[in-house]
């Protein structure tokens, strides 16, 4: 594998990291704001959540699509 397809995939696995790390932090302050009840703001929290899952998700993809261009599929 390519030095520079290694490099963007660590890094990419790295930015992934932190967004793993943002949501615990957020299913931790979820988990907080139910025992609360605290239901008018639960909604920006799951929002939130959702935009990071949708950036994880993306990422993936993108990750997936470099194996493919450089012949490495991970379904062969």
């Amino acid at each position: 594998m390519q030095p520079v397809l290694l490099q963007r995939i660590a890094d990419s696995i790295e930015r992934d990291i932190g967004a793993c790390e943002k949501l615990i932090q957020l299913l931790h302050h979820e988990r907080g704001l139910l025992a609360e009840r605290a239901f008018e703001t639960l909604d920006m929290v799951i929002q939130e959540k959702a935009d990071w899952l949708k950036k994880l998700e993306h990422s993936a993809r993108e990750r997936q699509d470099w194996l493919v261009e450089s012949g490495l599929n991970s379904h062969s």
